[in-house]
């Protein structure tokens, strides 16, 4: 409605513009000069509001799309994951008081944080959702599947899976209720690494290796995050979704 009046505002004067320069009586009273100086200046103020009226148009719109993708808990959006947007985990993972992860084998994690899974399992609860590499058998399993729709070698994610749960073992011997790592029974939908009130997240797609997907940073009170949250929760607490790693280890 304020956009109509805009615009019918500034048409009138556009009007009077183009009217007053050629109106006798208006020429009678002020003078040519005046006229066609009040003329053009009437009809110079119209088509600005024009301009203003169709900048405001599009930038409101813009802020409007913005402030919908703000509600749904949406923060920022990144090109690549892991190493890519490395600073963005560090400096969160200093003031988290709990991570909650899921990934096919973390090796990016496991590289850069390995040798602190004792330190951060002492401050912070720690659980971990890795792809099982035996299910649904170890000749045919999810993660050879992903490994081929990575372009990766045979069994990288299972030596990933296997390096991870070895390298954390500490951690998960000397805080078995901070550090925790159970295996997933299906496959992954989405990675996920959630930092206390604030979580980053992006689609696995194929012909790439995860850490080159899309990610974008969530934070919650929004029902994005809600979402993704109890996504977690359902695959960490379903028998039939996910399973100990010990299970793993003890088929070794």
């Amino acid at each position: 409605m304020r956009y109509a009046i805009w615009f019918l505002v500034h048409l009138i004067l556009v009007i009077i513009g183009f009217t007053g320069v050629n109106s006798s009586l208006i020429i009678g009273l002020v003078g040519k000069d005046i006229a066609s100086g009040a003329s053009a200046s009437l009809v110079a103020a119209g088509i600005t509001g024009f301009v203003l009226l169709f900048h405001n148009f599009f930038v409101d719109r813009r802020e409007q799309l913005l402030n919908n993708l703000y509600d749904t808990g949406m923060r920022s959006a990144f090109d690549g994951r892991s190493v890519v947007i490395k600073s963005e985990y560090a400096t969160r993972l200093k003031s988290s008081s709990r991570i909650d992860v899921i990934g096919f084998g973390l090796s990016s994690f496991r590289e850069d944080y390995g040798d602190q899974f004792v330190h951060l399992a002492r401050s912070m609860k720690i659980r971990v959702l890795l792809l099982d590499p035996t299910f649904p058998s170890p000749d045919h399993s999810y993660a050879d599947q992903r490994d081929i729709e990575e372009g990766s070698p045979k069994g990288t994610i299972s030596r990933d899976v296997e390096a991870f749960i070895k390298t954390s073992s500490a951690a998960r011997a000397s805080y078995p209720d901070n550090f925790e790592i159970r295996l997933l029974k299906c496959l992954p939908s989405v990675n996920y690494f959630r930092f206390d009130n604030e979580l980053l997240w992006g689609p696995y797609l194929v012909a790439n290796q995860s850490r080159n997907m899309p990610t974008f940073l969530v934070a919650k009170g929004a029902f994005l995050f809600d979402r993704l949250s109890d996504h977690f929760e359902k695959l960490w607490s379903s028998s039939e979704l996910s399973a100990p790693c010990e299970n793993l280890l003890g088929t070794k």
